[in-house]
């Protein structure tokens, strides 16, 4: 599936939609309520780059004041040519896609103090390495990618007792080079204050 225009607008229309709805229900006027104030979140997961499933990992580190969240974000995108030969000497016949962003974005108390969740959309430095056409070999032209791009993030987490949480962070980046999407799943440390 090829990520367009138009797919990235109807998903970040729906993530929105959705934060606006859920924020209305959600809870966070309650003055007994510990409010985070800092996040570090790091995890691992899926995500597709052009047509082709990757794994990527990442984090941010984020601050925030009210319910307002400021981070910064780091993503990497790997994808593999599955039809290459298993063989150390072709590890450098592959694609990856580095991030890293700055993002404004909300966060919410849906439920009490177990439940959050925050959206966040900024401005992110692209780089990495594509592959072109096949020269000899099994060996592949080598573009370097640099540009600008959009990053967007939706993410839950649950508080366990105490800092840490679990997370699910849905992202994603478009930029005119090579624009991703994924998810990851991770741990969180959160910082609280009443």
């Amino acid at each position: 599936m090829k990520i367009g225009k138009e797919v990235l607008i109807i998903l970040v229309f729906i993530i929105t939609s959705f934060s606006l709805a859920l924020s209305l229900w959600a809870n966070s006027s309650k003055d007994n309520v510990e409010k985070p104030v800092f996040l570090l979140n790091g995890g691992v997961g899926f995500s597709e780059i052009k047509d082709h499933m990757g794994f990527s990992f990442g984090g941010f580190i984020a601050f925030l004041k009210k319910n307002n969240i400021y981070s910064l974000r780091y993503i990497r995108n790997d994808r593999i040519h599955y039809t290459l030969p298993v063989n150390p000497s072709q590890s450098e016949n592959r694609e990856y896609i580095d991030e890293l962003g700055l993002l404004y974005g909300k966060i919410w108390n849906l439920y009490e103090d177990i439940l959050m969740m925050n959206v966040s959309i900024g401005i992110s430095r692209v780089n990495g390495q594509k592959l072109g056409r096949l020269l000899d070999n099994f060996e592949y032209e080598k573009i370097k990618i640099e540009t600008f791009g959009i990053p967007f993030s939706f993410q839950l987490f649950n508080r366990f007792n105490g800092p840490l949480a679990i997370c699910i962070h849905f992202f994603g980046n478009y930029n005119n080079e090579s624009s991703f999407y994924g998810i990851l799943l991770g741990l969180q440390f959160t910082k609280y204050k009443k």
